[in-house]
């Protein structure tokens, strides 16, 4: 589906030639303009923790996963194929066709980048500095106006760093599509899988891939928070709620999409536990007729019988049946990701206890 690239072995070289495009110019111009570590009452590009985020931290990150993102798309796709019905994979293969044109074509992406650049130069054009720094110097007249280091920042820069993040959207939105083509074919799935989601948990590994990129959200929201609050603009407390909502919202967002198969599966559900019923009636009556009416001295017989034991199976598994979800989401991994989702944060305890106490409340937590 996805074309087949060695992501490891050019990650170095494909990050060298995003941050010579992205990075290396703005810290030329900023060293020519003398705002590199400051100057004068201008705030300095290695002041501004926003910037450096995203440039040193948010960009070689959503750079380095791409490398992982190959398999487990690649595998959903191929293992959905195995369980749709054989009279409907002709079908199938020919709208996966259809698909797969979309996903390996570049117009797509061209289309976004390009839209990018026309969205962050309107940005530019209307949005108003108040003070002088990297990205804003005053010009002859007096009047804030775009620097060097601002102008490639937002013709080249930002559109880049924001690609990134849309291209992820994107592939978010390529999933989505793929899940709706396969649900309209029938699947050959079965209620009583080990999973206790018809054998779809495998599923859950793409979502699951899309929340750990929103990791890059996660930086760019604490440096914001961590601006803000030594700035003395805000507290750690003033953003709780909005962390929480955060790394709660970002796994039920990823993972939402699965929703789509919510009534095939609920279909299932309620058909096997109609047919199981019926199958544990027919079981049980005979049962009854078998060992109900005999005399004491055969009932010995039932001991070492393997009645007893089939009787119990076929109930355990009813009830195996009944416990299955109608919506294929592993709950553990909605918590891990949430967990994940927590990380970037951490460094704003560091607005609120030193390091040493932060050390000693963790020693107090494991006494």
């Amino acid at each position: 589906m996805f074309k087949a690239k060695d992501y490891s072995s050019k990650f170095s070289i494909r990050l060298s030639v995003f941050l010579f495009i992205a990075v290396f110019p703005i810290v030329l111009f900023n060293g020519i303009d003398g705002t590199l570590f400051g100057g004068g009452d201008a705030v300095a590009l290695f002041d501004d923790i926003e910037i450096m985020s995203r440039l040193f931290i948010v960009i070689p990150f959503l750079i380095y996963i791409e490398q992982y993102f190959e398999s487990p798309f690649n595998n959903y796709i191929s293992y959905t194929k195995l369980l749709i019905n054989d009279k409907d994979r002709p079908a199938l293969d020919k709208n996966l066709d259809k698909f797969s044109n979309v996903v390996r074509s570049s117009i797509p992406e061209l289309i976004l980048l390009l839209l990018l650049v026309i969205s962050t130069a309107v940005w530019a054009n209307v949005s108003d500095s108040q003070e002088s720094s990297w990205l804003y110097q005053h010009n002859q007249l007096g009047a804030l106006k775009l620097s060097k280091s601002g102008w490639w920042f937002v013709f080249v820069s930002i559109p880049l760093y924001q690609f990134l993040f849309v291209r992820w959207v994107w592939r978010w939105l390529l999933w989505i599509t793929s899940l709706v083509i396969f649900n309209r074919y029938r699947w050959d799935i079965h209620a009583m899988h080990g999973d206790k989601l018809a054998g779809l948990e495998y599923l859950n590994f793409v979502p699951f891939f899309f929340g750990i990129c929103s990791v890059a959200i996660g930086i760019n929201l604490s440096s914001i928070m961590y601006s803000d609050i030594i700035d003395g603009l805000k507290t750690l407390m003033d953003y709780k709620f909005i962390i929480i909502a955060f790394a709660i919202m970002v796994p039920l967002v990823c993972f939402s999409p699965l929703l789509i198969l919510a009534p095939k599966i609920s279909k299932l559900r309620s058909d096997t536990i109609y047919k199981f019923g019926m199958l544990i009636q027919n079981h049980h009556k005979f049962f009854e007729k078998k060992w109900f009416d005999k005399p004491e001295q055969e009932v010995k017989e039932l001991l070492g019988s393997a009645d007893p034991s089939s009787m119990c199976d076929i109930n355990g598994s009813y009830e195996f049946v009944k416990g299955m979800s109608i919506i294929p989401v592993d709950t553990r991994l909605l918590v891990v990701l949430a967990t994940i989702l927590l990380v970037p944060f951490l460094p704003l305890l560091s607005t609120m206890y030193s390091v040493r106490e932060l050390f000693q409340l963790l020693v107090k937590s494991m006494i």
